[in-house]
């Protein structure tokens, strides 16, 4: 290879490490969490990694966190860290981020009334059936796609 040829893979391969970026938030996954790193993914990052750890063990600095106490993306006393998610990333309201907000704001600000909506309980049964089982099992695929397909037809 010449030497252009390693300069065109050099920035190539800082290119993919500049746009892949890792963001860690706490175990076990929370909600709130999950759909924080689904708009990441899907409006932001497309080639995000996401990484959980154990609170006792390792402290997340305020850069690419999610969901923590110095997290930019952090749930508020007004706000989930969706809502803050799709305000910081600026994602275009639409039937699917409006539905997901709806479930995410009672399952996170007002729990005891979920029983009242049977949308937000089968939501919720799905959802939390797919969470990573333990520590850095932080293949979030899964998620991803159970929530894409309960937005199907709600663009």
């Amino acid at each position: 290879m010449g030497r252009f040829g390693f300069i065109v893979v050099s920035i190539a391969l800082l290119q993919t490490t500049i746009n892949a970026q890792t963001y860690k938030t706490y175990y076990p996954w929370e909600s709130d969490s999950v759909l924080v790193a689904w708009v990441i993914k899907k409006f932001a990052d497309p080639k995000a990694k996401f990484v959980s750890v154990d609170k006792k063990k390792e402290k997340i600095g305020k850069e690419n966190s999610i969901n923590t106490s110095n997290s930019k993306l952090r749930r508020t006393a007004r706000f989930t860290a969706f809502e803050m998610a799709l305000k910081h990333y600026e994602v275009k309201e639409s039937a699917c981020t409006n539905r997901l907000k709806k479930i995410i704001r009672v399952l996170e600000m007002t729990p005891w009334k979920k029983h009242e909506y049977e949308e937000i309980l089968t939501f919720e049964e799905g959802f939390i059936s797919l969470f990573p089982k333990r520590i850095e099992d932080d293949n979030l695929t899964k998620l991803f796609e159970y929530i894409d397909n309960s937005c199907k037809g709600k663009k």
